[in-house]
């Protein structure tokens, strides 16, 4: 082997390390895409579904008025 060979396989070994580098970044962002689309359809689906995305207020079976009715 001479020097050319090895400099073509070193910038080869590169060039794969950067393609897997960014093969598994761009796999962690669609993962975390996908993570965000459920919470929010959740979100939608059993808090609020014809609205902006908030969650209803929960009343405790503690919560009175002052004549002790709810």
């Amino acid at each position: 082997m001479n020097g050319t060979d090895t400099r073509a396989e070193e910038a080869a070994l590169a060039l794969a390390l950067s393609v897997t580098v960014t093969v598994i970044s761009a796999i962690g962002l669609l993962l975390n895409a996908y993570i965000l689309f459920v919470i929010v359809i959740t979100k939608q689906v059993f808090f609020k579904p014809y609205g902006i995305l908030l969650a209803r207020k929960r009343r405790s079976k503690f919560d009175f008025n002052i004549n002790g009715t709810k």
